[in-house]
């Protein structure tokens, strides 16, 4: 593990889903750093994790914190690691987003996206990249991440300014909408593959629920 990176959550409790998520980062060696915030409502944390986010990046990157460059934020809970990460995580030199298959919440951003990955549009559970470029382009509303990183991405990050998307999950993949048939577990990690195909097979870092289904036993969780 190279030490210019450091691997981060955003919490506002303990809960059994973040306990696997620690489970996971120990069976790969990742060093995760968590947060807590005191925000007890759920709704009202979620409206300000980005936020939260940049918090801990500025305690990491600043001051007291530790030597980084870059970083890997997951949600603390539905997400879970099943491989060792990749190296681009340690030269990417864009802020990195998590794709799927869902154009959520606004689907009025449709026709804007690039769809000729797998999974196109932006996700907010699972970011990586430079440090720096997450605290410069970090939206100060409070409100949906999603929809708050989806506008910055358009209004400004496509345009050159140093944002992209894993439309191809090789590193976060989003399971909302994706078949269990498709993916495959090896001691040394969890193979995707749509359909069997696999010359578009990857082996992601990081796997993220989308909230939308509990995680399959089969994936470490």
């Amino acid at each position: 593990m190279q030490n210019n990176v450091v691997f981060l959550t955003v919490l506002n409790k303990e809960t059994s889903e973040y306990i696997k998520l620690l489970r996971s980062a120990h069976k790969w060696g990742i060093p995760l750093r968590s947060f807590f915030f005191d925000e007890p409502d759920y709704d009202k944390f979620i409206s300000k994790k980005h936020l939260f986010i940049n918090e801990a990046l500025g305690i990491l990157w600043g001051a007291g914190g530790v030597d980084a460059s870059r970083f890997m934020y997951v949600d603390a809970y539905d997400t879970c690691f099943v491989s060792r990460p990749h190296t681009s995580i340690f030269t990417e030199q864009n802020l990195v987003f998590g794709g799927e298959k869902n154009c959520y919440p606004e689907a009025l951003y449709d026709p804007l996206y690039d769809v000729s990955g797998e999974f196109p549009y932006l996700n907010s559970g699972v970011i990586w990249g430079k440090i720096g470029l997450y605290k410069y382009y970090c939206p100060t509303e409070v409100g949906h991440d999603q929809l708050l990183w989806t506008r910055k991405y358009f209004d400004i990050g496509k345009a050159g300014g140093g944002m992209r998307i894993d439309t191809n999950g090789e590193v976060a993949l989003n399971m909302h909408s994706t078949a269990q048939e498709d993916f495959t577990r090896y001691p040394d990690g969890v193979r995707y593959a749509q359909g069997g195909d696999d010359k578009k097979a990857v082996w992601p870092t990081v796997l993220h629920a989308n909230g939308k289904w509990p995680m399959p036993s089969w994936a470490g969780m």
